[in-house]
Protein backbone atom coordinates (compact mmCIF):
# COMPACT_ATOMS: atom_id res chain seq x y z
CA UNK A 1 0.00 0.00 0.00
CA UNK A 2 1.22 3.59 -0.90
CA UNK A 3 0.63 4.60 2.38
CA UNK A 4 2.21 5.19 6.08
CA UNK A 5 1.16 6.44 9.24
CA UNK A 6 3.12 8.22 12.30
CA UNK A 7 2.65 9.59 15.58
CA UNK A 8 4.69 12.93 16.07
CA UNK A 9 7.09 13.30 19.33
CA UNK A 10 7.75 16.75 19.86
CA UNK A 11 11.24 16.54 18.23
CA UNK A 12 11.22 14.33 15.25
CA UNK A 13 10.97 16.62 11.71
CA UNK A 14 11.95 13.76 9.23
CA UNK A 15 9.72 10.90 8.35
CA UNK A 16 10.78 7.96 6.07
CA UNK A 17 8.66 6.94 3.44
CA UNK A 18 9.28 3.82 0.86
CA UNK A 19 6.51 4.07 -2.45
CA UNK A 20 7.38 5.13 -5.48
CA UNK A 21 6.69 8.71 -6.89
CA UNK A 22 7.16 10.56 -10.14
CA UNK A 23 7.02 14.19 -8.50
CA UNK A 24 6.51 16.14 -5.31
CA UNK A 25 3.10 16.74 -6.08
CA UNK A 26 2.07 13.43 -6.01
CA UNK A 27 2.87 12.61 -2.39
CA UNK A 28 0.23 14.02 -0.12
CA UNK A 29 0.64 14.61 3.99
CA UNK A 30 -2.42 15.00 6.83
CA UNK A 31 -1.88 15.77 10.05
CA UNK A 32 -5.13 14.28 11.99
CA UNK A 33 -6.50 13.57 8.51
CA UNK A 34 -6.29 17.43 7.62
CA UNK A 35 -3.73 18.04 4.43
CA UNK A 36 -0.83 20.40 5.26
CA UNK A 37 1.93 22.27 3.37
CA UNK A 38 4.75 23.13 5.57
CA UNK A 39 7.36 20.05 4.73
CA UNK A 40 9.73 19.66 1.73
CA UNK A 41 10.03 16.67 0.10
CA UNK A 42 13.62 14.99 -0.16
CA UNK A 43 13.34 12.01 -2.74
CA UNK A 44 15.40 8.73 -3.31
CA UNK A 45 16.13 9.15 -7.06
CA UNK A 46 16.20 6.24 -9.27
CA UNK A 47 18.81 7.58 -11.79
CA UNK A 48 18.25 9.49 -15.17
CA UNK A 49 16.76 6.72 -17.39
CA UNK A 50 14.66 5.14 -14.40
CA UNK A 51 11.06 4.04 -14.98
CA UNK A 52 10.09 5.84 -12.04
CA UNK A 53 12.37 8.49 -11.02
CA UNK A 54 12.16 8.75 -7.38
CA UNK A 55 11.81 5.22 -5.10
CA UNK A 56 10.63 6.71 -1.79
CA UNK A 57 12.03 9.44 0.47
CA UNK A 58 11.87 11.65 3.07
CA UNK A 59 9.08 14.30 4.22
CA UNK A 60 10.95 17.05 6.33
CA UNK A 61 8.71 19.28 8.52
CA UNK A 62 9.40 23.32 9.41
CA UNK A 63 8.45 22.23 13.25
CA UNK A 64 8.13 18.60 14.93
CA UNK A 65 4.53 17.84 15.06
CA UNK A 66 3.29 17.25 18.21
CA UNK A 67 2.31 14.28 20.14
CA UNK A 68 -1.18 14.39 19.27
CA UNK A 69 -0.54 14.69 15.47
CA UNK A 70 -0.72 11.83 13.74
CA UNK A 71 0.91 12.69 10.24
CA UNK A 72 0.07 10.07 7.36
CA UNK A 73 2.31 10.10 3.86
CA UNK A 74 -0.20 8.10 0.86
CA UNK A 75 0.74 8.81 -2.62
CA UNK A 76 -1.82 9.74 -5.44
CA UNK A 77 -0.60 9.79 -9.24
CA UNK A 78 -3.10 12.35 -11.53
CA UNK A 79 -5.01 10.21 -13.80
CA UNK A 80 -3.63 11.89 -16.93
CA UNK A 81 -1.22 10.77 -20.14
CA UNK A 82 2.57 11.36 -19.57
CA UNK A 83 3.45 11.19 -23.10
CA UNK A 84 2.38 12.04 -26.30
CA UNK A 85 3.72 10.10 -29.02
CA UNK A 86 4.04 11.58 -33.05
CA UNK A 87 2.82 9.40 -35.51
CA UNK A 88 6.65 9.86 -37.46
CA UNK A 89 8.23 9.16 -34.58
CA UNK A 90 10.54 6.34 -33.76
CA UNK A 91 9.16 4.73 -30.42
CA UNK A 92 11.88 5.29 -27.43
CA UNK A 93 11.59 2.08 -25.73
CA UNK A 94 12.71 3.69 -21.93
CA UNK A 95 9.69 6.26 -22.33
CA UNK A 96 7.47 3.52 -23.53
CA UNK A 97 8.47 1.89 -20.30
CA UNK A 98 8.11 4.49 -18.42
CA UNK A 99 4.76 5.14 -20.05
CA UNK A 100 3.20 1.71 -19.03
CA UNK A 101 4.90 1.83 -15.43
CA UNK A 102 3.11 5.63 -14.93
CA UNK A 103 0.26 3.54 -15.81
CA UNK A 104 0.36 0.46 -13.67
CA UNK A 105 1.14 2.93 -10.45
CA UNK A 106 -2.43 4.46 -11.31
CA UNK A 107 -3.84 1.27 -11.03
CA UNK A 108 -2.05 0.55 -7.78
CA UNK A 109 -3.50 3.50 -6.16
CA UNK A 110 -6.73 2.14 -7.52
CA UNK A 111 -6.73 -1.13 -5.69
CA UNK A 112 -5.58 0.79 -2.39
CA UNK A 113 -8.21 2.56 -2.14
CA UNK A 114 -10.44 -0.07 -3.02
CA UNK A 115 -8.77 -2.03 -0.51
CA UNK A 116 -9.66 0.53 1.84
CA UNK A 117 -13.00 0.22 0.73
CA UNK A 118 -13.43 -3.32 1.39
CA UNK A 119 -12.26 -3.00 4.71
CA UNK A 120 -14.08 0.46 5.98
CA UNK A 121 -17.65 -1.14 4.74
CA UNK A 122 -17.14 -4.85 5.93
CA UNK A 123 -19.16 -4.49 8.87
CA UNK A 124 -22.27 -2.38 8.07
CA UNK A 125 -25.12 -3.74 8.72
CA UNK A 126 -28.04 -1.09 9.32
CA UNK A 127 -29.74 0.60 6.09
CA UNK A 128 -28.38 3.99 6.32
CA UNK A 129 -25.27 2.76 5.84
CA UNK A 130 -25.83 0.48 3.21
CA UNK A 131 -27.52 3.70 1.05
CA UNK A 132 -24.18 5.78 2.03
CA UNK A 133 -21.89 2.55 0.77
CA UNK A 134 -24.14 2.06 -2.21
CA UNK A 135 -23.59 5.55 -2.96
CA UNK A 136 -19.78 5.48 -2.45
CA UNK A 137 -20.25 2.09 -4.92
CA UNK A 138 -21.87 4.68 -7.94
CA UNK A 139 -19.21 6.58 -7.32
CA UNK A 140 -16.67 3.85 -7.28
CA UNK A 141 -18.14 2.95 -10.42
CA UNK A 142 -17.86 5.80 -12.20
CA UNK A 143 -14.42 5.88 -11.62
CA UNK A 144 -13.66 2.61 -12.35
CA UNK A 145 -15.65 3.08 -15.84
CA UNK A 146 -13.22 5.85 -16.08
CA UNK A 147 -10.33 4.18 -15.91
CA UNK A 148 -11.72 1.78 -17.74
CA UNK A 149 -12.02 4.08 -21.01
CA UNK A 150 -8.63 5.10 -19.86
CA UNK A 151 -7.35 1.74 -19.97
CA UNK A 152 -9.01 1.24 -23.74
CA UNK A 153 -7.13 4.20 -25.28
CA UNK A 154 -4.16 3.33 -23.64
CA UNK A 155 -4.32 -0.19 -25.43
CA UNK A 156 -5.66 1.60 -28.71
CA UNK A 157 -2.04 3.71 -28.42
CA UNK A 158 -0.01 0.41 -27.37
CA UNK A 159 -1.69 -1.45 -31.00
CA UNK A 160 -0.39 1.96 -32.61
CA UNK A 161 2.89 1.16 -31.20
CA UNK A 162 2.81 -2.20 -32.85
CA UNK A 163 1.85 -1.27 -36.31
CA UNK A 164 4.60 1.68 -36.15
CA UNK A 165 6.82 -1.48 -35.06
CA UNK A 166 5.72 -3.47 -38.10
CA UNK A 167 6.39 -0.70 -40.50
CA UNK A 168 9.87 0.03 -38.79
CA UNK A 169 10.18 -4.02 -39.22
CA UNK A 170 9.61 -3.83 -43.22
CA UNK A 171 11.96 -0.99 -43.22
CA UNK A 172 14.67 -3.09 -41.78
CA UNK A 173 13.82 -5.68 -44.38
CA UNK A 174 14.09 -3.39 -47.24
CA UNK A 175 17.86 -2.31 -45.65
CA UNK A 176 18.70 -5.85 -45.18
CA UNK A 177 17.99 -6.35 -49.10
CA UNK A 178 20.16 -3.23 -49.54
CA UNK A 179 22.89 -4.38 -46.89
CA UNK A 180 23.11 -7.89 -49.37
CA UNK A 181 23.34 -5.92 -52.52
CA UNK A 182 26.28 -3.60 -51.00
CA UNK A 183 28.01 -7.22 -49.92
CA UNK A 184 28.02 -8.33 -53.80
CA UNK A 185 29.77 -5.19 -54.70
CA UNK A 186 32.12 -5.44 -52.18
CA UNK A 187 32.96 -8.97 -53.23
CA UNK A 188 33.24 -7.35 -56.69
CA UNK A 189 35.68 -5.09 -55.54
CA UNK A 190 38.00 -7.04 -53.48
CA UNK A 191 37.99 -9.34 -56.98
CA UNK A 192 39.54 -6.28 -58.27
CA UNK A 193 41.32 -5.43 -55.39
CA UNK A 194 43.31 -8.92 -55.65
CA UNK A 195 44.06 -8.42 -59.29
CA UNK A 196 45.83 -5.34 -58.21
CA UNK A 197 48.00 -6.47 -55.52
CA UNK A 198 50.20 -8.17 -57.50
CA UNK A 199 51.02 -5.36 -59.79
CA UNK A 200 51.26 -3.12 -56.73
CA UNK A 201 53.81 -5.48 -55.66
CA UNK A 202 56.08 -5.09 -58.39
CA UNK A 203 55.92 -1.33 -57.55
CA UNK A 204 56.99 -2.17 -54.05
CA UNK A 205 59.90 -3.71 -55.57
CA UNK A 206 60.48 -0.50 -57.29
CA UNK A 207 59.60 1.55 -54.56
CA UNK A 208 61.82 -0.37 -52.25
CA UNK A 209 64.92 0.67 -54.47
CA UNK A 210 64.01 4.14 -54.64
CA UNK A 211 64.04 4.09 -50.80
CA UNK A 212 67.29 3.21 -50.81
CA UNK A 213 68.04 6.09 -52.68
CA UNK A 214 66.63 8.21 -50.48
CA UNK A 215 67.77 6.95 -47.35
CA UNK A 216 71.48 7.29 -48.58
CA UNK A 217 70.88 10.93 -49.77
CA UNK A 218 69.25 11.36 -46.30
CA UNK A 219 72.38 9.84 -44.49
CA UNK A 220 74.39 12.22 -46.64
CA UNK A 221 72.28 16.04 -45.46
CA UNK A 222 71.99 14.47 -41.97
CA UNK A 223 75.99 14.39 -42.26
CA UNK A 224 76.01 18.52 -43.26
CA UNK A 225 73.43 20.10 -41.25
CA UNK A 226 72.11 19.01 -37.56
CA UNK A 227 68.83 19.09 -37.62
CA UNK A 228 65.77 18.43 -35.53
CA UNK A 229 64.64 14.71 -35.66
CA UNK A 230 61.99 15.68 -32.53
CA UNK A 231 59.89 18.55 -31.31
CA UNK A 232 56.93 18.72 -28.75
CA UNK A 233 54.93 22.22 -29.40
CA UNK A 234 53.52 23.69 -26.40
CA UNK A 235 49.39 22.96 -25.45
CA UNK A 236 47.05 23.19 -22.70
CA UNK A 237 47.30 19.14 -22.65
CA UNK A 238 51.11 19.26 -22.25
CA UNK A 239 50.90 22.08 -19.45
CA UNK A 240 52.42 24.58 -22.19
CA UNK A 241 55.97 21.97 -22.24
CA UNK A 242 57.86 22.27 -25.28
CA UNK A 243 60.79 20.85 -26.76
CA UNK A 244 63.49 20.45 -29.48
CA UNK A 245 65.85 17.58 -30.11
CA UNK A 246 68.39 17.78 -32.53
CA UNK A 247 70.52 14.71 -34.67
CA UNK A 248 73.72 15.86 -33.06
CA UNK A 249 72.59 15.45 -29.29
CA UNK A 250 71.35 18.75 -28.79
CA UNK A 251 68.34 19.88 -26.37
CA UNK A 252 66.08 22.69 -26.02
CA UNK A 253 63.12 22.41 -24.03
CA UNK A 254 61.41 24.49 -22.11
CA UNK A 255 57.52 25.35 -20.30
CA UNK A 256 55.49 27.88 -18.48
CA UNK A 257 55.47 28.10 -14.61
CA UNK A 258 52.97 29.93 -12.31
CA UNK A 259 54.32 31.09 -8.57
CA UNK A 260 51.52 31.93 -6.34
CA UNK A 261 51.20 35.24 -4.37
CA UNK A 262 53.65 35.91 -1.47
CA UNK A 263 53.94 38.77 1.07
CA UNK A 264 56.87 41.28 0.71
CA UNK A 265 60.54 40.42 1.24
CA UNK A 266 59.69 37.06 1.28
CA UNK A 267 60.66 34.47 -1.22
CA UNK A 268 59.35 31.16 -3.10
CA UNK A 269 60.16 28.19 -5.77
CA UNK A 270 58.92 25.63 -7.90
CA UNK A 271 60.33 22.99 -9.25
CA UNK A 272 60.16 22.32 -12.74
CA UNK A 273 60.84 18.84 -13.92
CA UNK A 274 62.31 18.01 -17.52
CA UNK A 275 60.69 16.11 -20.74
CA UNK A 276 64.16 14.84 -21.76
CA UNK A 277 67.13 14.14 -19.24
CA UNK A 278 70.02 16.77 -19.66
CA UNK A 279 73.70 16.50 -19.38
CA UNK A 280 74.79 18.06 -15.76
CA UNK A 281 78.54 17.37 -15.25
CA UNK A 282 80.89 20.04 -15.01
CA UNK A 283 81.71 21.75 -18.33
CA UNK A 284 78.53 20.04 -20.22
CA UNK A 285 76.06 21.33 -17.86
CA UNK A 286 72.93 22.60 -19.48
CA UNK A 287 72.13 26.66 -19.25
CA UNK A 288 68.91 27.96 -18.01
CA UNK A 289 66.99 31.25 -18.94
CA UNK A 290 63.47 32.53 -16.86
CA UNK A 291 61.92 35.10 -17.72
CA UNK A 292 58.62 37.07 -17.14
CA UNK A 293 55.63 36.73 -19.23
CA UNK A 294 52.98 38.21 -16.90
CA UNK A 295 52.02 42.23 -17.07
CA UNK A 296 54.68 44.43 -18.70
CA UNK A 297 53.77 47.64 -16.95
CA UNK A 298 54.18 45.24 -13.48
CA UNK A 299 56.96 47.27 -11.53
CA UNK A 300 57.63 45.34 -8.57
CA UNK A 301 60.70 44.44 -7.63
CA UNK A 302 61.77 40.49 -8.20
CA UNK A 303 64.80 38.86 -8.60
CA UNK A 304 65.18 35.39 -10.19
CA UNK A 305 67.33 32.44 -9.50
CA UNK A 306 67.31 29.22 -10.15
CA UNK A 307 68.94 26.17 -7.89
CA UNK A 308 68.67 22.39 -7.58
CA UNK A 309 69.92 21.79 -11.09
CA UNK A 310 70.18 17.89 -12.01
CA UNK A 311 69.71 15.72 -15.12
CA UNK A 312 65.40 15.68 -14.97
CA UNK A 313 64.51 18.97 -13.11
CA UNK A 314 65.71 22.13 -11.14
CA UNK A 315 63.90 24.69 -8.88
CA UNK A 316 63.23 28.14 -9.44
CA UNK A 317 63.30 30.48 -6.88
CA UNK A 318 62.28 34.22 -6.81
CA UNK A 319 62.36 37.40 -4.19
CA UNK A 320 60.27 40.41 -3.79
CA UNK A 321 60.57 43.70 -2.14
CA UNK A 322 56.68 44.22 -2.36
CA UNK A 323 53.43 42.21 -2.34
CA UNK A 324 52.45 40.14 -4.68
CA UNK A 325 48.99 39.59 -5.01
CA UNK A 326 48.52 38.51 -8.25
CA UNK A 327 51.25 35.99 -8.25
CA UNK A 328 53.99 35.46 -11.03
CA UNK A 329 53.67 33.58 -14.52
CA UNK A 330 57.44 32.70 -16.20
CA UNK A 331 58.75 31.37 -18.62
CA UNK A 332 61.84 28.75 -17.99
CA UNK A 333 63.69 27.58 -20.66
CA UNK A 334 66.83 25.08 -20.47
CA UNK A 335 69.94 24.40 -23.29
CA UNK A 336 72.40 21.79 -23.50
CA UNK A 337 73.31 18.25 -24.72
CA UNK A 338 71.02 15.82 -23.76
CA UNK A 339 72.24 13.05 -20.80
Amino acid sequence: MQKITYRGNGTKTEFYFEFPFYQDTDIIVTKNNEIVTNYTIDGVSNGLNADIPYNGGTVVFNNAPTTTEYITISRELPLKRIVDYQPTEKINPTILNQDQNYTMEVLKDFKDKLDDFDEKYSVITDTDSMKNLSDQIDVLTEITNEHTVRLGEGFDVLDEHTNRLDEHYNILDTHTSKLDEHNDTLNTHNTFISDNTDRLNSHDITIGDHTNQIDDLSNRISNMVDCVIEFQLPTMDNGFRWYRKYQSGWVEQGGTVFIQAVSAYQGASEMVFFQIPMCCNGSENYKSLITRTDDPGNTYGVTLYTDAKNTTSMEIHYFTTDNLTDGLHLDWEVKGIAE
